[in-house]
């Protein structure tokens, strides 16, 4: 229907509705990729063009948003003044862009297997060719990524038209930088500062540097970009408008999407207390006990205002889990100290030996008890030590999350050899000890994989 409505009026191309937007863009903006690539062959290239309107710039910033790029290719390729022409909502291609999340190693291992090519150029159109631009001889470079390819586009563009700063912010440059940041992606600053150095120097409306923002995000790939830079001292010695430095910045409670993805509210104090003393070996001394404008107090003396209540949910978490794991701990001491009493097999009646001493899986069984009975009594112990711990905030860096981790391990340990032990009475022997410890292996089975996530979540932050 769309080709014979085109082949009978091709003016209807570049009829646009209310708000100007013509139907290539329509088709895009409602999931139709099909026919936006159709609309997108024949609708004349002076509709997309910056001169004419924010149709192209549209089209462009949606295919990054979608993560379609060929159609974005083909546009910036053709009309590079695209990148910074604004759309219909008031932003650029290159601000959506800068949200383009970074490869995973999946992607990238499949995206160094395509070869990007140019897009074929009409009559009149610009072009803007794709060269590395870090070396001198401006040899022809091939680009396997798609990202890296608008990426080399983008810094290319920037380096060609020498934007001043008026221009970079009608170009949403710094809104694009300062999404970057929030987004976690290195390799659109890496970029843009290589291009142009001075924009490692932008900030945003509260008067953050890119550092303050990342420690306020959260973001640990944006802020180890200041370990390579030579003025590091320089930025730490920042504040924005409030007398904030980094460090303040860092007792400041943390975005709530970066800490759901922690289990256990003890691990996600730990890890705003990791972010907190990583920063602290940053700031010079003296900014330690500098003061804000809005709280008037220090670094430190806010990190405790602002996580008072993490403190006290970390303290219910860690006794509620210790307090469960103990119950546990307790009862495979009670059923490993029976088993070790009652001998499988019984007793001689002449020589009060155990009737199966000699055997080898008797003395293994022995063996696997002792361990477990000493391992259930440890975890017993660690975990007892944890209810009566004071629970201050440096608790949580290294003490608290350490015995929690030490006594999961040996719970886990005594419910494995438990099993272990049910195993070996199956085999020989037939007592009483046997129905014991296979009926109670059987329940620590089930709370054994309940704690196997935690405890791999605790493994990877101690």
């Amino acid at each position: 229907m769309a080709k014979c409505m085109v082949w009978k009026n091709k003016k209807l191309l570049s009829i646009g509705d209310a708000s100007n937007r013509i139907p290539v863009v329509l088709a895009y903006r409602n999931g139709c990729l099909d026919m936006t690539r159709y609309l997108y062959s024949v609708t004349p290239r002076e509709d997309l063009m910056p001169e004419t309107g924010p149709n192209g710039s549209t089209i462009i910033s949606q295919c990054f948003i979608d993560q379609k790029y060929d159609i974005a290719w083909g546009l910036i390729q053709r009309f590079p003044r695209l990148i910074i022409s604004r759309d219909h909502y008031g932003v650029t291609p290159l601000y959506a862009l800068s949200g383009v999340p970074s490869l995973n190693f999946w992607q990238r291992w499949i995206y160094e297997c395509i070869k990007i090519q140019p897009a074929p150029l009409a009559g009149n159109d610009i072009y803007i060719n794709v060269v590395n631009m870090e070396n001198d001889e401006g040899i022809q470079r091939d680009f396997h990524s798609v990202s890296g390819v608008f990426h080399m586009l983008l810094t290319n563009f920037l380096r060609i038209f020498d934007l001043d700063r008026t221009k970079m912010q009608k170009a949403c440059v710094y809104e694009a930088i300062f999404q970057a940041v929030e987004q976690g992606i290195p390799e659109f600053l890496i970029r843009i500062f290589k291009t142009k150095p001075e924009l490692v120097w932008s900030t945003n409306e509260k008067g953050r540097s890119i550092f303050h923002y990342s420690i306020e995000r959260r973001q640990e790939k944006i802020y180890s970009l200041i370990y390579g830079l030579p003025m590091k001292d320089a930025f730490a010695t920042l504040v924005d408008t409030s007398n904030n430095n980094m460090l303040q910045m860092a007792a400041m409670s943390s975005p709530f999407g970066q800490l759901t993805r922690i289990t256990g509210a003890a691990l996600k104090m730990q890890r705003e207390l990791q972010w907190f003393k990583e920063v602290e070996t940053t700031v010079p001394p003296q900014y330690l006990e500098s003061t804000n404008l809005t709280d008037y107090k220090r670094p430190r003396n806010l990190f405790f205002v602002h996580h008072k209540k993490s403190v006290e949910e970390g303290e219910k978490w860690t006794k509620d889990t210790a307090g469960s794991c103990s119950v546990v701990g307790a009862l495979i001491v009670t059923i490993m100290f029976a088993a070790a009493f009652t001998v499988p097999g019984g007793n001689n009646g002449v020589t009060g030996f155990p009737i199966f001493v000699e055997d080898k899986l008797f003395s293994l069984f022995i063996i696997s008890d002792a361990v477990s009975l000493f391992s259930s009594t440890t975890s017993s112990l660690l975990f007892l030590e944890i209810l009566r711990s004071r629970y201050a905030e440096e608790d949580f860096i290294v003490s608290l999350p350490r015995k929690i981790l030490i006594g999961l391990m040996a719970l886990f340990l005594s419910i494995a050899i438990c099993n272990h032990d049910a195993s070996i009475l199956r085999c020989p022997y037939r007592c009483a000890s046997r129905k014991t410890v296979d009926c109670v292996s059987s329940y620590f089975s089930c709370y054994c994989s309940s704690e196997l996530i935690f405890l791999h979540e605790s493994s990877t932050l101690c």
